[in-house]
């Protein structure tokens, strides 16, 4: 990572510290991810029948930042309409299609 980074530590007016911490990134791209509950069993018609839990999203999602050494700026739970039928993780929402995603934003070099 360059780029420069400035520090400054000052007291206010009324005596109470404060400090300011200036960082200058070059060459950092903001990106994201998402991570969809995987399909976990299907009935026999061969739709999902049941998905991972919220509790083994969170799980994955947390070994990938540890393995990638990401630290995340943002973590969102979206719900995604559904337009692709290639897409697998379908679950019903409010009489329609949507995917529940998980969005993890972070910076890259």
């Amino acid at each position: 990572m360059t780029g420069e980074t400035g520090f400054a530590a000052k007291v206010r007016g009324d005596g109470t510290p404060w400090v300011s911490l200036a960082l200058t990134l070059e060459r950092m791209v903001l990106k994201h991810r998402d991570f969809r509950p995987l399909p976990l069993e299907y009935n026999f018609l061969g739709a999902v029948s049941k998905y991972e839990t919220v509790s083994e999203l969170t799980a994955r999602v947390n070994a990938w930042l540890a393995a990638e050494a990401i630290r995340p700026l943002n973590v969102e739970t979206l719900l995604i309409p559904c337009i692709n039928s290639e897409l697998q993780t379908e679950v019903w929402v409010d009489n329609g299609i949507h995917l529940q995603t998980v969005r993890v934003w972070y910076l890259e070099d």
